[in-house]
């Protein structure tokens, strides 16, 4: 299922569970909004056209971050005339998670539900393995077993001509 929203001027295409970036938008990160107004809905074979918006839809979002996009350069110049004027710009933007969209006649998709993301559990490497193996003398062997293993290939020795 598919919307189409128009948020900061501009028209998006959203799908549950996509991530992404808008003008800003009020509010802090972590913040539920819901985007009105929707454009359009669609589900497969079925699609819901607004003219121009369509009642009684929501796209439901959840603010990841409020970020900066990089810094774009204005540079004016008129030649022979000793006028440049640079200055730099940067636009405040919103990253967004698209959490659920309702349409007329029932339609509706929801993604996943926001909550702390889990972390995972720390990988040990293969060294850590071998110290911390039962005995002396088999982590010894497994460590000369490993640097053996990480060694370059022998420098072969320059061909005369």
């Amino acid at each position: 299922m598919f919307a189409i929203i128009r948020t900061g001027g501009k028209q998006y295409k959203v799908q549950p569970d996509q991530v992404i970036t808008v003008e800003r938008l009020p509010g802090e990160a972590g913040d539920i909004l819901s985007l009105e107004p929707v454009l359009m809905v669609g589900d497969g074979s079925i699609s819901h056209v607004g003219h121009p918006f369509l009642t009684d839809s929501v796209v439901k979002a959840h603010i990841l971050e409020q970020i900066r996009a990089d810094k774009i350069i204005v540079f004016k110049k008129k030649r022979r005339h000793n006028y440049r004027r640079k200055q730099g710009h940067r636009q405040n933007q919103s990253v967004l998670r698209i959490l659920e969209i309702s349409g007329p006649n029932g339609l509706n998709a929801v993604g996943k539900v926001p909550g702390p993301t889990p972390k995972a559990a720390p990988v040990k490497s293969e060294k850590a393995v071998v110290t911390e193996s039962a005995s002396p003398a088999k982590a010894s062997a497994a460590k000369a077993a490993l640097k053996n293993d990480t060694k370059p290939a022998p420098k072969k020795a320059p061909t005369k001509a």
